[in-house]
């Protein structure tokens, strides 16, 4: 099994978990949603994805 780099983010009440796009592409629905459960993951409120774009 590969590692997964993330990070864990909260302010105001909510959790967020942050990884990259190549991270993010390997990962199912049902995977991301396991990930952020309070009982059975990491429990945060979503997943933010980092497309390491930074023109803007």
């Amino acid at each position: 099994m590969t590692p997964l780099l993330f990070h864990k983010y909260h302010g105001l009440g909510n959790d967020y978990l942050v990884c990259h796009r190549s991270v993010a592409e390997r990962l199912s629905q049902e995977q991301i949603r396991l990930l952020c459960h309070p009982h059975y993951g990491i429990s945060s409120d979503g997943l933010l994805i980092d497309s390491g774009d930074a023109a803007f």
